[in-house]
Order: structure tokens, then C-alpha cells, then sequence
């Protein structure tokens, strides 16, 4: 139980701490490492997800759809802290983030394919989805 509540939280908990902690002191190592830093974060998210899981179907189903929700769960708690940020002290965030937007720009780099979809990530949407389906797939082990 301990096990899984740790795969559940450490996606959230990550993203209030590259916000908190890194925003405005790791952003020179995070960025000039950024390929380095996203891999180990993969790594760290994978090799927690696979305490207790059974090497099967249904574990890797489950593998993929931790590692899903990591990304997933941190990017939205990044985001949302960022726009309070943003409503609390306008002046204060857009210095601290260096950017004068509280959500997405076009310019930024995870709206690749696009513009936000309703004010959200496309991506989002996409991993919710496979989130439900693999986990519904798991439940049933289909």
C-alpha cells in the first residue's frame, strides 16, 4: 500500500518541487542540462513504479500507466502553481518566470504541435485518455 501511494504522489510532489525549489535556482542547470535531467527523471519515475509489480501483462500495463500519470500529474501541479503565481502577484511572477504569460504561449515549447486545446496542453487530453484505457485494460486485464 505504502508502495502505491508513492507511485501516485511522486509525479505531483516533483512538479511542486521543480516549480518551488528549481524555478528560480536550478533553471541554469536544468536548462544547459535538459535532455540529462528529463532522462534521470524517467529513470527515477520508472524504477519507482516498479516496486511490487508483477513482472506480467497487467504489470507492465500498470508501468505504463504510472509513468504516464508522473508526467502527466507533474506538468498540471507545475502549471497550476505557476498561474497562482501569476494571480497573486502579477509583477513578482512574470519576473520570476521571465515570461509575462501565466499559461501558454505559442512560442513554448510543448505546444509543438499547436496551440493549447480549451487552455490546455493537447498532450494532456492524449494522456488522460490513455490513462483511463489502461487502467480500465488492467482492471479487467484485457
Amino acid at each position: 500500500m505504502l508502495a502505491l501511494i508513492l507511485k501516485i504522489l511522486i509525479g505531483p510532489l516533483w512538479g511542486v518541487f521543480e516549480n518551488r525549489a528549481w524555478k528560480e535556482h536550478g533553471e541554469n542547470w536544468i536548462l544547459g542540462h535538459f535532455k540529462t535531467y528529463h532522462v534521470l527523471m524517467f529513470g527515477l519515475f520508472g524504477v519507482i513504479n516498479l516496486i511490487n509489480l508483477p513482472l506480467s501483462i497487467t504489470g507492465i500495463l500498470t508501468w505504463v500507466t504510472l509513468m504516464l500519470w508522473d508526467i502527466l500529474s507533474l506538468d498540471v501541479a507545475w502549471w497550476i502553481i505557476r498561474y497562482y503565481d501569476f494571480k497573486k502577484d502579477y509583477e513578482k511572477a512574470k519576473i520570476s518566470y521571465g515570461e509575462p504569460n501565466p499559461w501558454h504561449l505559442r512560442t513554448d515549447w510543448d505546444n509543438w504541435l499547436g496551440l493549447p486545446v480549451y487552455g490546455v496542453y493537447w498532450w494532456w487530453y492524449v494522456f488522460t485518455l490513455l490513462i483511463v484505457i489502461l487502467s480500465i485494460s488492467t482492471i479487467f486485464q484485457l
